[in-house]
C-alpha cells in the first residue's frame, strides 16, 4: 500500500487535465472554478509524488504536462477500473 504521501488527489489530477486540455492554468482555474494559484499549488504538489519526475529541470510548464500525460492517463484508468 503506497503512504499518503505518495498518493496522488483527484483534484491535482483534474487540474493535471484541465491545464493540459485548455493550455494553461489560467484556462483550467476558470474551468474548475478555482483560482490560478491553486491549480499552481496542485501542479506543484503533483511534482513531488515519488511517480513523477520532471524531464528536466528547465522543463516548461507546457513540457511538463506533456510529460506527465501518459502517467496520469494510466491512474486515471486504474482510477476507472477500481471503480
Amino acid at each position: 500500500m503506497l503512504a499518503r504521501a505518495e498518493l496522488l488527489s483527484l483534484q491535482q489530477i483534474r487540474c493535471f487535465f484541465a491545464a493540459l486540455e485548455l493550455g494553461s492554468f489560467t484556462a483550467a482555474a476558470e474551468a474548475l472554478r478555482v483560482s490560478q494559484p491553486a491549480v499552481a499549488e496542485q501542479i506543484r504538489e503533483l511534482e513531488q509524488a515519488p511517480v513523477v519526475t520532471r524531464p528536466r529541470p528547465s522543463a516548461g510548464v507546457r513540457q511538463l504536462l506533456t510529460h506527465l500525460e501518459a502517467h496520469m492517463r494510466a491512474v486515471a484508468d486504474e482510477f476507472d477500473r477500481s471503480r
